[in-house]
């Protein structure tokens, strides 16, 4: 198991998530708020997510991830956590999977430092979807068993 990972309690990190709230003054959406807990019990911060929308087009589940440290300007850290970590931990989830390629889950860099976690595919091959609610769920679900993945292997008990 790997160590770079500085893992905190999840029971804490969750009550802290639970009065998070965007801009607008909406909490994390229910949908998605265990896998944000459990990446920020991993050391990641979350900036933002979403647990997709059915009624927009290409509104998939995304969460983000961000690097940068506003008091120190440092980035260092975070990257060697995401590359040294969390890619290798999607390469194992994946390897123990069977997933349609358009359900497969992308990290792409928004920003210098920023990256979100998507399905990033799917969000093309929504707009075409009969069935939009099953691609959106089916999305969400993909985030969510991969987080329950990383709750699993790391032992955090959420």
């Amino acid at each position: 198991m790997n160590q770079i990972y500085k893992i905190s309690d999840p029971q804490k990190v969750s009550e802290r998530l639970k009065k998070t709230t965007d801009k607008l003054g909406m909490p994390i959406d229910k949908g998605i708020f265990r896998s944000v807990v459990i990446l920020n019990s991993l050391g990641f911060e979350t900036t933002a997510s979403c647990e997709g929308h059915i009624e927009e087009i290409n509104k998939n589940p995304w969460i983000q991830i961000s690097f940068h440290d506003e008091n120190t300007n440092d980035v260092k850290d975070g990257e060697k956590l995401f590359f040294d970590t969390l890619l290798k931990d999607i390469e194992d989830f994946y390897s123990k999977r069977d997933t349609k390629h358009e359900n497969v889950l992308t990290f792409k860099e928004i920003k210098s430092s920023r990256f979100l976690i998507d399905i990033y595919p799917n969000t093309n091959l929504l707009v075409f979807s009969n069935d939009k609610f099953k691609n959106l769920k089916d999305s969400l679900n993909e985030i969510n068993d991969f987080c329950e993945f990383l709750n699993l292997k790391y032992k955090l008990n959420f």
